[in-house]
């Protein structure tokens, strides 16, 4: 029997979504410190709020994308995105979420047009999608 598709939907985060995306972060890592990681980063000016996306199934959030602004510091300091964290719930994890995530943030951050880093953690996907 094959497994039933996905109803997929990747949105923007809300104020709603703030608890659910801790959670999905604390499955997905095995600890808070990512969790704490997006909130401190919620809180700060590097923070895109049209870069921070769920992906739902079925109404219940099952993965999170951040990007957000680091500094590139040499000659000048010039601020471009990073990703991180990426969390997908494991119950869901090796469903190809994650890459729809990234590829919905890249065109996101495409549209805006902003300068990009892979530094911050990125993996051959993301190589390959971004760059």
């Amino acid at each position: 029997m094959q497994p039933q598709p996905l109803h997929l939907k990747i949105r923007p985060e809300t104020i709603l979504d703030t608890d659910a995306i801790a959670k999905v972060n604390q499955l997905a890592f095995g600890q808070e410190n990512e969790a704490h990681l997006v909130e401190r980063i919620r809180q700060s000016d590097r923070f895109i709020p049209a870069l921070s996306l769920v992906a739902e199934v079925d109404g219940e959030v099952v993965g999170h994308i951040l990007f957000s602004y680091v500094d590139l510091v040499g000659e000048e300091k010039l601020p471009v995105l990073a990703l991180a964290p990426l969390a997908v719930h494991p119950l869901f994890q090796r469903q190809g979420i994650g890459r729809q995530l990234v590829e919905a943030g890249v065109a996101i951050a495409d549209t805006m047009q902003e300068p990009k880093s892979d530094r911050a953690g990125t993996s051959r996907l993301l190589h390959s999608i971004w760059f």
